[in-house]
């Protein structure tokens, strides 16, 4: 974070008109808030910072992604009764946050389903994720019929447990972002799915804000 508020500061001194930002994390905002002070409108990326209004955020509807990973694992279960993991991320992080409240929304009207592992993942480890899904297969004598995981870098760690215990392809395991090493695993048949994010609209709105910020007009949105 520190390298990235050198390289606002950086932009700064070129005399840039509006910047659009990744943030490497949700603590930017005292960094950009020196942005803000010299009048240059802030377009965010993927992630909001805290403690700063900036201008314009484009994000993926990551409720929708969680959404979509909870009924596919309720599709996969079927009305068996069943158990299932959740492993949702890195707490602090909205992202997370906004895919498991898709979680929250859809599994409180599966009847059939128990929720025996519901845990944030710190730094959305990979090591983490396989702990955890040791420790849950160990817990239930291997009677968990779905890891609902936020991205394919906690489904990696997943599907390394239930390979382990010689579960490939009997456990629903879910993932975001179809890494390419995930999409080798969805075709082997050691993860279920994935979710595929087509990011060239995001660029596009992201684009198009950022100038119309700098030339002081007001960008459409789809909520304020």
């Amino acid at each position: 974070i520190t390298q990235q508020g050198n390289q606002y500061e950086n932009l700064m001194s070129q005399g840039i008109d509006a910047l659009i930002t990744v943030p490497v994390n949700d603590k930017a905002g005292p960094y950009l808030q020196t942005v803000k002070n010299e009048g240059i409108p802030i377009v965010a990326y993927d992630l909001l910072p805290e403690d700063i209004e900036i201008d314009y955020f484009v994000t993926r509807d990551n409720k929708a992604v969680g959404v979509e990973q909870a009924r596919a694992a309720l599709e996969y279960i079927g009305d068996e009764t069943a158990k299932v993991a959740l492993l949702k991320g890195d707490a602090a992080n909205m992202v997370a946050q906004g895919i498991a409240s898709g979680y929250d929304e859809v599994l409180a009207e599966a009847d059939n389903v128990t929720v025996v592992t519901d845990q944030w993942i710190q730094a959305w480890s990979t090591e983490e994720a396989l702990s955890v899904s040791e420790n849950t297969l160990s817990a239930h004598d291997d009677d968990v019929a779905a890891f609902i995981t936020s991205t394919d870098g906690l489904a990696m760690g997943v599907v390394q447990a239930v390979r382990g215990r010689g579960l490939e392809g009997e456990v629903f395991v879910s993932g975001l972002d179809v890494e390419p090493a995930n999409a080798q695993l969805i075709a082997e048949g050691a993860q279920t799915m994935s979710i595929w994010t087509d990011l060239d609209d995001h660029a596009e709105k992201a684009i198009t804000a950022a100038i119309q910020l700098a030339r002081g007009e007001t960008p459409e949105a789809d909520a304020t």
